[in-house]
C-alpha cells in the first residue's frame, strides 16, 4: 500500500489537459512511463474524466451531457461503470507499486460528496492512501473565451447559463475547496497554467516534471501539442448550424442526439486557419465583473493572483480591430468540398446571408455554389451512371500473397460519415492495407487512420486518385484505391473518414474544369 500512488489531473477545463491526456494515451510513451513505474490505463480512454464521472456522479447519469453526445443509455452507463472499477481494481491488484495516473478534468465538475466517494474507492477499494491532486488554474476572462468557443462548436448549453451559473456560485472557490475538502488541502497542487505554458513543451512538460520525470528523460517522449482555438468564421458557421438545427433536442423527460445529425459533421472545416475566436470586449468585461469576488479569494488562498489583469482589461475602452483575411476564405473554399450533404446546404444558407455584408464572404458565395450545384446538375444530365445507394467500404489486407479477393473485410455504409474499427486475429503478419472506400466514383476526406493505436495517414504510399489537396481525395472512376504500408504488424486498424458518393458523368468532365470550380478565384 505504501508504495503506490495514485495521481488525480482533474484539469480544470482548457488548461492542455488533451495534450497531456493524448501523450498519456500515446502507446510509444508507454515504456517511457513505465520508467518512473507510471501507468496511464488505456482502457479508460484518452480522457479518464468521462468514465470516472460516471462511475462516482451522484445525479443521474443520463443529465450527464458527454452521455447524450455519444447517445448513451442507462444500460451502456451500467456497462462502463463496470468495466471503470474492473479495470482500476486490477491495476492495484497486479502492482505492489507504481502511480496510476487518472487524467479529466470533467473531475473538476465534480461535488464534494462525489469527490470523497472517489476518494473512499482508491482507499478501500484499490488499498491505495497517497493520492495527490494536481489543478491547473486559468485566467477567468480567457478560460471562458474558450469555453464560449467550445460550446458554439459542441452546440449543448446556453453561453448565458453556463457564464451565470459557473460565476454565481464562484468558479475557483467551489472547484478548490470540493478538492481541499475531499483529498486535504495538502495533497491538492495548484500551478498558474499562464506560466506553465512559458516552458518549451508547455503544458505536457511540465506535467511529466510533476511525475518526476527530468528533461533528458522527457525527451523520450512523444509530445502532443493540441491547439483547440478556431477561427471566428468557422466558430460562428458552426454556431449557425447547432442553431438551425441542434444537435441535441429534447424527447420527453430527456435530451437525445438529433437524428438529423451526423458525428462531427462540421469537423472537415474546424483547422481553417484566420483571425481568433475572441469574444466583444463588453463581455469580457462583464465577465471580469462577474469574477472579481471569485479571483479575490484565489489571490487570498493562494499564490495564483489574477486581478491586475482584470483591472487593465476593465479600464479598456477601445475594442480590438478584427478584420477578416482573404486567405480565411479561400481556404473555406477549398474544405468545403470535405463537408457532408446537410453540411454543404447549410453552409451556402449561411454565405447566402452574410454575402452581402463582406466582399469575400460573397466571393466565396459564389466559389462554393458552383461545385454544390454540380452533382445536381450531372445527375440531371445523366441519371442512369448513379450507384442506386449502395456503399461499401473494403480493407484488403497482404498477408505475404498480394492483396487478393479471400484475403479482405466487406463493410456497407449509409451514411457519409464512416467509423470502422477491426482487429486482426489469427492472420500472419501484415504490413500492407488498401483501403477501397467504395466501388465508385467518391470523394474522401481522411480525418484519421491508426493503426495499432497510433495515427498513420501520412503512410500512404500510393493509389488511384485524381486529385489530392492535403487530406481530401478525388476518385473519378470507379474502383477507388488508398495503400498504406507500416513497419510493424498490423494488429488494429481504426479508420474515420468522410465518403462523398459522386456521379459516375463527373469522369466525362476535364478535371482542370473541376479543379476550376472548387478553387479560389486566384487559381491556388
Amino acid at each position: 500500500m505504501k508504495n503506490k500512488k495514485v495521481i488525480i489531473h482533474a484539469g480544470m477545463h482548457k488548461t492542455g489537459t488533451s495534450s497531456i491526456q493524448d501523450t498519456l494515451f500515446n502507446l510509444n510513451n508507454k515504456e517511457a512511463l513505465f520508467s518512473r513505474k507510471c501507468t496511464y490505463i488505456r482502457e479508460l480512454l484518452e480522457n479518464n474524466g468521462f468514465m470516472i464521472y460516471n462511475l462516482f456522479t451522484e445525479t443521474n447519469a443520463m443529465n450527464y451531457v458527454n452521455n447524450t453526445l455519444h447517445g448513451y443509455n442507462a444500460e451502456t452507463v451500467v456497462e462502463i461503470n463496470e468495466a471503470t472499477t474492473k479495470y482500476l481494481k486490477e491495476w492495484a491488484h497486479k502492482n505492489d507499486e507504481g502511480i496510476l495516473i487518472l487524467s479529466g478534468e470533467d473531475m473538476a465538475l465534480m461535488n464534494k460528496g462525489e469527490l470523497e466517494k472517489m476518494r473512499k474507492f482508491i482507499r478501500n477499494e484499490m488499498g491505495v492512501s497517497d493520492i495527490e491532486v494536481i489543478l491547473y488554474v486559468r485566467s477567468p476572462v480567457s478560460y471562458f473565451v474558450s469555453l464560449i468557443q467550445t460550446l458554439e462548436i459542441q452546440g449543448t448549453i446556453e453561453n448565458d447559463f453556463i457564464i451565470d451559473n459557473y460565476l454565481q456560485f464562484g468558479f475557483y472557490k467551489k472547484t478548490i475547496k470540493n478538492m481541499w475538502e475531499a483529498f486535504g488541502k495538502e495533497n491538492v497542487n495548484l500551478y498558474k497554467f499562464e506560466e506553465i505554458l512559458k516552458q518549451y513543451k508547455g503544458p505536457v512538460e511540465h506535467f511529466l516534471h510533476v511525475l518526476g520525470f527530468n528533461q533528458k528523460e522527457i525527451e523520450n517522449f512523444e509530445i502532443a501539442k493540441k491547439n483547440e482555438s478556431h477561427c471566428q468564421e468557422v466558430v460562428d458557421f458552426v454556431s449557425f448550424f447547432n442553431k438551425e438545427i441542434p444537435r441535441i433536442i429534447q424527447i420527453q423527460e430527456r435530451e437525445e442526439l438529433n437524428g438529423e445529425r451526423r458525428k462531427f459533421d462540421y469537423f472537415p472545416i474546424l483547422d481553417v486557419k484566420g483571425i481568433r475566436f475572441d469574444m466583444p470586449l463588453k463581455e469580457k468585461q462583464q465577465i471580469a465583473r462577474q469574477s472579481w469576488e471569485d479571483v479575490e479569494w484565489l489571490k487570498k488562498n493562494t499564490d495564483i493572483d489574477y486581478l491586475n489583469e482584470l483591472e487593465e482589461l476593465l479600464e479598456k475602452n477601445t475594442e480590438e480591430d478584427r478584420i477578416s483575411q482573404p486567405e480565411t476564405y479561400k481556404e473555406l473554399c477549398r474544405k468545403f468540398t470535405r463537408l457532408n450533404k446537410a453540411s454543404k446546404k447549410l453552409f451556402m444558407e449561411y454565405l447566402e446571408q452574410k454575402k452581402e455584408l463582406n466582399f469575400y464572404m460573397n466571393d466565396l458565395y459564389y466559389d462554393c455554389g458552383t461545385f454544390y450545384n454540380m452533382p445536381q446538375i450531372l445527375t440531371e444530365y445523366e441519371p442512369n451512371l448513379t450507384n442506386g445507394g449502395q456503399h461499401t467500404l473494403q480493407i484488403f489486407y497482404d498477408t505475404g500473397e498480394g492483396f487478393n479477393e479471400k484475403e479482405i473485410i466487406s463493410y456497407p455504409f449509409e451514411n457519409e460519415l464512416v467509423f470502422i474499427t477491426h482487429t486482426f486475429s489469427g492472420e500472419k503478419d501484415i504490413k500492407s492495407v488498401r483501403i477501397d472506400p467504395d466501388f465508385w466514383p467518391v470523394f474522401v476526406y481522411i480525418k484519421s487512420i491508426k493503426i495499432n493505436g497510433i495515427e498513420e495517414k501520412n503512410r500512404i504510399i500510393g493509389g488511384n486518385w485524381h486529385f489530392k489537396n492535403d487530406d481530401t481525395y478525388l476518385f473519378l472512376t470507379v474502383d477507388p484505391q488508398i495503400i498504406i504500408e507500416t513497419e510493424k504488424p498490423i494488429e488494429k486498424i481504426e479508420i474515420e473518414m468522410l465518403i462523398d458518393p459522386i456521379n459516375e458523368t463527373f469522369k466525362y468532365f476535364s478535371l482542370q474544369n473541376f479543379i476550376n470550380a472548387i478553387a479560389n478565384k486566384n487559381g491556388e
